[in-house]
């Protein structure tokens, strides 16, 4: 008897609750749509234009980590110009990223990260 009582609410509940759902989904939202509206609000497709890429690393494993590690949010323009850091600087800039940013950055992929950043053309240049 409680079993059934139990199924009995668990359906009642999948009923209103997909009731609820049919009456309140979001609405579909195709490829071609520029614009769409729902509780009175219209939301309109915009085009970003994001300028190219004048710079990139060169080709290579360390081109590659940098790649792969950094350019989720820095341009290699930027990277590239960063001033003269040391070893224990750039290591820091990583944990900071890793920490304040949540950068998915491998641990293990530290020191090469911190090797390739050293050598970067503006790290190697004389200090003014």
């Amino acid at each position: 008897m409680m079993r059934r009582l139990a199924l009995l609410a668990i359906g009642i509940v999948a009923l209103l609750f997909g009731g609820y759902w049919l009456m309140h989904r979001p609405p579909a939202i195709t490829e071609t749509a520029t614009s769409v509206t729902a509780a009175g609000v219209t939301l309109t497709s915009q085009t970003l234009a994001l300028p190219d890429e004048k710079i990139a690393f060169a080709s290579g494993t360390e081109g590659e980590l940098l790649t792969v590690n950094c350019t989720a949010c820095h341009s290699p323009e930027m990277i590239l110009n960063q001033p003269r850091l040391a070893a224990d600087k750039w290591q820091a800039t990583i944990d900071k990223m890793r920490k304040a940013y949540h950068a998915t950055i491998d641990p293990a992929n530290d020191a090469k990260l911190v090797a390739a950043l050293t050598t970067l053309p503006a790290q190697r240049a004389p200090a003014k």
